[in-house]
């Protein structure tokens, strides 16, 4: 349900609550995250898988809240359905500043087995019930309610998950360079390291801890997700062409690793999904 919210409160106030709405939640795969928006995410029933920036994955089952900033590439997907997922979608002028002040990562997920989320859920709903209500005051009442819900889900944030986030932002030179420069033929662990100014033995340390995977599992996890998104939003590309913008050397190494990746080769991929906006 959209309610659009007045100039002056968009310019105003620091969080400010686009959209709400409840579904049978299927695949999705954003590249470059949700524009300008943010979302928090709360799953009803059903259980699914959320991936989040920095390749981390998370089983989303009922209770469980996943949630992004805007700009931060991020993907979801049912793996028992029907996924019924409720989520809020949202902006502001000091939405940014409101995550890193948190010391919420970009993305991730709180999960009900790693402590009580009951305080996040009545936030959660309470968004939900006064944006409904088609009150004038709807936007502001709104706004106080997404800041106490995030700052709800930042205190749930576990001290693995604290730990794990700082070696997080300690990889995010490397990280970030492998962002901009996955779909070079000719990158390498070496030459990340060299670029983000570490060691190549202290980086592979940092992956294995964060992630539980190498930098070039890494790297073959943005070219995957990538080739992804292209297979269901460009119908015009044939798949050797997707496997020289994503990176890989040849088409047939690309349908070896997609295959062994998703079980499926590219074309029965693209068969088989249809994008969703």
């Amino acid at each position: 349900m959209f309610y659009e919210p007045t100039e002056k409160e968009t310019n105003l106030l620091p969080l400010v609550v686009q959209l709400v709405d409840d579904h049978d939640q299927e695949e999705k795969i954003r590249v470059s995250g949700l524009g300008a928006h943010g979302q928090v995410s709360l799953c009803e029933s059903g259980e699914g898988i959320f991936t989040d920036t920095n390749g981390r994955t998370y089983e989303i089952k009922e209770g469980d809240i996943f949630f992004f900033a805007p700009e931060n590439p991020h993907s979801y997907k049912p793996v028992k359905k029907p996924w019924m997922v409720k989520y809020i979608v949202f902006t502001g002028i000091s939405l940014s500043d409101i995550f890193r002040n948190l010391t919420l990562p970009g993305s991730g997920a709180c999960l009900t087995e790693n402590g009580d989320l009951s305080s996040a859920k009545l936030l959660f709903n309470d968004i939900f019930e006064v944006y409904r209500s088609g009150r004038k005051s709807r936007h502001v009442t709104a706004s106080a309610y997404l800041y106490s819900l995030l700052v709800a889900l930042s205190k749930h944030r576990s001290s693995e998950n604290r730990e794990r986030d700082d070696i997080i932002r300690r990889l995010m030179p490397a990280l970030q360079y492998i962002n901009a420069n996955f779909d070079d033929k000719l990158l390498s662990s070496e030459l990340i390291a060299e670029n983000a100014g570490m060691s190549h033995a202290h980086m592979c340390r940092l992956f294995k801890s964060a992630f539980d995977i190498s930098p070039h599992d890494y790297i073959i996890y943005k070219r995957i997700t990538n080739s992804k998104h292209l297979l269901q939003a460009r119908k015009d590309l044939n798949v050797q062409t997707i496997s020289d913008m994503c990176g890989f050397n040849s088409p047939g190494y690309f349908i070896k690793v997609f295959k062994a990746k998703t079980g499926l080769t590219p074309t029965q991929y693209r068969a088989k999904n249809a994008y969703m906006f």
